[in-house]
């Protein structure tokens, strides 16, 4: 078996250093297990290796281009300190149990293809294993492991056993790189976390390095240290821009501007990767980058929908195989993502793609073949892409927006139902992006309706009532310790069991500007002391109310009821949840004038006078 150089010198040093620990091997048998290892793990890494050294890019869909002629250093934040890529890589036998968080189109996927690379190519002599946790359909009664084993050990016969892989994983000797723990269908991401976070905390030398959006379940994960993915600064930018394979003038054109003056005017676009990328492609078409974002991606699908290819310096205007107007064409698309997004599919066989469009085209009443459709959606449109054998979208934003834009036109199904279902994902943009294009309809049908089932709820609270305020409308509370470098330990609230559909935390993302200040840090010097600790674990009766591990404060878990409201009002806690209890009411009068003052305009405007 023919392998390429660097597969063999990554195997090598892995064989040479972990022969004996892992396999028990030496001398002569030791000396022989890279060349046996080929068997089993040689197809996994020429394979990957090949993947990730090429990239396909919003621009360049009908070819791949080297990783080297577009990446741009991707900068982190943990703990107050920015870090580069290679300080990243220091850190990982140290830290060990990692989380990479930043925002859809951040550039997660990407550094994780060349933080592999970088690691395969590097000195360690340790295995990277990249998984994309979006090809996870269902797990069963499987364990996270050994479906990784049996996704990169290929044939029979092998080398390596399901229990050595573990050892080795469980050692350190391989790196897991989990990337989109956020691509994760729902109803097993909450077993995953579980599984993971038990990984972590039986086996303190293994390395996992998980990637996903931000979501406030991380904050539980005790032993994980958090990086963010930060924005692009300016220079990083202009850097991109230059690089994309786009027409040389207009490229030029549009780096030049954004350094004289847009990215100063459009930062928060603008530092995102993919919609820097999409910027470039709508700069000709459109003079001015829009505030709203759902604006902008309707400007980046119209450019798409009639581009010329601007790969070419004279540019051909790309064919469409589907004879359908842009706003069929739209609607359509529309009834496919969001029926793939309430099943959580992010990527599909061929026959499965097809099977979707065409209930999307029967939906929309439209006949028009299901295979001239995908086509379009590949090769004009660029929304899919082909991953090996798979179909995939280019990037999940677009199937959010595309969803949102099937919601705010009001179809004929039960909104409120499928609003309810949709805010389980809260670190999705779906339904921000559909308020924002249709307001006064998601605000009429959903919104005000569920605000008037709580609110007479957290009317029957005052300050001085924080846990039975926010056991009866936000969900279970328990108080976990957090041990700080110094020795002390913070407290850690965490929340289970979310009431109303956890709507009372999702409806904070919707108007951010009324719960300004109430997600704000605790202070520094809020901590609670061990002792007290101690004394509230050990006073509290075991089972339901406590959870205790062996050997002190670090894993225990102490369960809140409203009795602890005397004790609970004394901390900065209670000044949190007052404050989130004042937004409510807050919001409540807000949509209320909103939703009367529609209808009063729509009466209005009807009875104008011709």
């Amino acid at each position: 078996m023919t392998i390429e150089p660097q597969t063999a010198t990554l195997l090598a040093k892995f064989a040479e250093k972990f022969a004996g620990p892992i396999f028990g091997l030496a001398g002569r048998a030791a000396t022989k297990l890279a060349e046996s290892l080929t068997l089993n793990l040689a197809p996994y890494y020429e394979t990957t290796i090949s993947r990730c050294s090429h990239v396909r890019t919003l621009i360049s869909r009908d070819q791949s281009v080297p990783i080297d002629s577009i990446y741009v250093p991707t900068y982190l934040s943990s703990e107050n300190k920015t870090l580069n890529e290679d300080d990243f890589i220091e850190k990982i036998p140290r830290v060990k149990a990692m989380i990479v968080c930043g925002s859809g189109g951040a550039g997660k996927s990407l550094f994780m293809r060349h933080l592999f690379l970088a690691l395969a190519n590097g000195p360690t002599a340790a295995l990277p294993i990249l998984v994309e946790l979006r090809g996870i359909k269902t797990l069963g009664n499987s364990k996270i492991l050994t479906y990784i084993y049996h996704s990169i050990v290929l044939g029979p016969g092998a080398v390596i056993s399901e229990r050595q892989f573990e050892a080795a994983v469980k050692a350190g000797a391989m790196y897991l790189i989990l990337d989109g723990f956020d691509e994760v269908p729902p109803e097993i991401r909450s077993p995953l976390e579980a599984e993971l976070i038990e990984l972590q905390r039986n086996n303190p030398n293994i390395v996992l390095i998980v990637t996903s959006r931000d979501d406030e379940r991380f904050s539980s994960w005790q032993n994980f240290v958090r990086f963010s993915v930060l924005p692009m600064a300016k220079k990083e930018v202009v850097e991109l821009i230059r690089k994309l394979p786009y027409q040389k003038a207009i490229r030029n054109k549009f780096a030049e501007a954004v350094r004289a003056s847009l990215y100063d005017k459009h930062e928060s676009f603008l530092s995102n990767p993919l919609l820097a990328t999409m910027m470039l492609i709508t700069y000709e078409a459109f003079a001015q980058i829009p505030d709203k974002i759902h604006i902008f991606y309707e400007q980046a699908f119209e450019t798409l929908f009639f581009r010329h290819d601007t790969l070419k310096e004279a540019g051909f205007e790309r064919k469409r195989y589907a004879d359908l107007a842009i706003n069929e064409f739209k609607n359509c698309l529309s009834s496919f993502c969001i029926s793939t997004y309430v099943k959580a599919k992010y990527q599909f066989t061929e026959s499965e793609v097809l099977e979707a469009i065409a209930a999307a085209c029967r939906h929309e009443k439209l006949s028009v073949k299901a295979s001239d459709f995908l086509r379009d959606l590949i090769e004009s449109v660029c929304i899919l892409q082909r991953d090996g054998t798979l179909i995939t979208f280019t990037h999940r934003s677009f199937q959010e927006y595309f969803s949102a834009c099937y919601i705010s036109r009001s179809p004929s199904i039960d909104l409120a139902g499928l609003l309810d279902k949709l805010s389980l994902q809260p670190q999705d943009n779906v339904i921000l992006m559909a308020l924002d294009i249709n307001r006064p309809l998601i605000e009429r049908t959903w919104i005000l309706p569920k605000l008037r089932e709580i609110l007479p709820i957290v009317k029957k609270y005052k300050t001085g009532q924080p846990i039975s305020f926010a056991t009866d409308v936000i969900g279970d509370f328990a108080l976990s310790p957090m041990k700080l470098a110094d020795g002390r330990y913070r407290p850690l609230l965490t929340v289970h069991n979310e009431k109303h559909n956890r709507f009372p935390i999702f409806i904070a993302r919707l108007y951010p500007h009324l719960f300004k200040g109430v997600f704000e840090p605790l202070d520094d010097t809020d901590f609670v002391d061990n002792e007290t600790l101690m004394r509230r674990l050990d006073s509290s009766p075991p089972g339901k109310r406590r959870s205790k591990l062996k050997g002190g404060l670090l894993g225990s878990r102490l369960r809140l009821y409203p009795e602890d409201d005397e004790w609970m009002k004394e901390t900065k806690f209670a000044r949190h949840f007052e404050l989130f209890r004042r937004a409510l009411l807050a919001v409540g009068r807000h949509v209320e004038r909103s939703v009367k003052e529609d209808e009063k305009t729509g009466k209005n405007l009807l009875l104008m006078e011709q």
